[in-house]
């Protein structure tokens, strides 16, 4: 499934085991994989579920949160219908009498050319990714209101795709809708939030990949290789997704009135310090590790600096065309070229404090800190999909720019100054990959 988080507990990830506890959290689409674990994740935080589903799919999440022994109940309606929706939230009123958070994750897509598509395929398109999240945020702002607090949680898509303007436009206004309502509620504490996820891995992304992939031409893998996946390059496991929502849950005020994709979040989770146990215990080759650990810090340390000239040769640049070419960057590689570097540096600073802790632990093995061998481990293989885009970047970033740069001998030497990054980036990617097999 490739999960970064599917190895390490929910407190080894930061968060507290009741952190989300007597707040009831209302999902649409519950019945689906992702609201499934989106149910899972926030009851086992202690958050108290209302799982809402078209389908009878939604007694599934209701069984799997009793067998945990976890709050969750389920209610079968159609949020689309503006008459479904009123009696849903008049239903909460009598039971819950409170929404404190809601995530807007019942979804409907279709791929096909906008010249063939019906106008009951528009309509229905729009009715469950638009209509519905406007109905149920209309409906919790009342309940909220009084309250005076709440997180409600739209989730969007990938940029724009072929063969899919009409769920492209609907997530698209989707994103404005987050804008405009935290704008209107800022005397108020309720938070707008959008959250970018990619295709997923569920037998419906799973589907929809084949389906895009054959009208473009393209094989599943050059699909998923075009960058139509932020920070990933395969299909997102929902698992991940659950795990950044709930972190966004526990810091609504960080997040309010953004549209942000999951591995823009994700970088902000940290793993929490335990007992160290003795190193003999560990499952790690210690001088293994130790000059692994000292090659990563030396690429890291290398690899900010190629960034650091990136971003002069950026500002180099035409004023006007700026903003392109970060934007760019940033398309390509699947994070803004600061919090790459930033993300960078975080590794570098691990492999130094872990290096000091595998020295101290000579003298004294209860000092090596596994707290800190996990968080670099669990940021290597965050790290790898961003590398592989940053490489590919920087072996077609002069064929992009060969028209700005006129003189031969200009191109040749930025060509030459690409490599050396990309051969930089590489080695990063290399030694980052081998913390797959310690």
């Amino acid at each position: 499934m490739n999960s970064r988080y599917r190895n390490n507990s929910l407190i080894e990830l930061g968060f507290s085991p009741q952190a989300l506890a007597g707040q009831t959290a209302l999902i649409t689409g519950g019945g689906t994989p992702l609201g499934r674990e989106f149910s899972l994740v926030l009851a086992r935080l202690g958050a108290s579920l209302i799982i809402v589903d078209s389908s009878l799919q939604g007694h599934d999440t209701e069984k799997l949160l009793w067998a945990e022994g976890l709050t969750g109940r389920f209610y079968q309606t159609d949020v689309s219908c503006g008459q479904n929706t009123a009696a849903l939230f008049a239903d909460i009123r009598q039971n819950e009498g409170q929404v404190d958070f809601l995530i807007n994750g019942a979804f409907y897509r279709s791929a096909s050319p906008l010249s063939s598509m019906s106008i009951s395929e528009w309509d229905k398109t729009m009715e469950v990714n638009l209509k519905a999240p406007y109905l149920c945020t209309r409906h919790a702002l009342d309940l909220m209101m009084a309250t005076r607090r709440g997180t409600i949680v739209h989730l969007f898509s990938a940029p724009s795709l072929p063969y899919m303007a009409a769920y492209s436009a609907a997530k698209q206004a989707q994103k404005s809708l987050v804008h405009s309502l935290a704008a209107e509620l800022k005397d108020y504490d309720i938070h707008l939030i959008g959250y970018g996820l990619g295709l997923l891995d569920t037998p419906e992304g799973k589907e929809t990949l084949k389906n895009l992939s054959s009208l473009m031409g393209l094989t599943e893998e050059a699909f998923l290789q075009s960058n139509h996946q932020p920070g990933y390059d395969f299909l997102v496991p929902v698992y991940d997704c659950a795990v950044i929502l709930a972190h966004i849950l526990c810091r609504p005020k960080d997040y309010h009135g953004q549209t942000i994709f999951m591995h823009e979040a994700d970088k902000h989770l940290q793993l929490q310090e335990g007992a160290p146990p003795a190193a003999e215990s560990l499952p790690y080759d210690l001088p293994q590790l130790s000059t692994l650990l000292s090659d990563i810090k030396e690429q890291s340390l290398q690899l900010m600096r190629a960034l650091s000239a990136t971003e002069q040769d950026f500002r180099r640049l035409p004023f006007l065309l700026r903003p392109f070419i970060y934007r760019n960057f940033r398309k390509q590689v699947g994070l803004s070229l600061p919090d790459l570097n930033a993300l960078i540096m975080e590794i570098y600073h691990l492999s130094d404090r872990l290096l000091f802790s595998i020295e101290e632990s000579q003298s004294d093995p209860s000092r090596f800190s596994k707290a800190t061998a996990a968080a670099l481990l669990l940021s290597c293989s965050r790290i790898v999909s961003l590398l592989k885009g940053l490489a590919r970047y920087y072996r077609d970033l002069p064929g992009h720019l060969v028209r700005l740069l006129r003189s031969e001998k200009a191109l040749q030497n930025f060509a030459g100054e690409c490599q050396k990054r990309e051969r930089i980036t590489r080695a990063l990617l290399g030694a980052v990959d081998r913390t797959k097999h310690l």
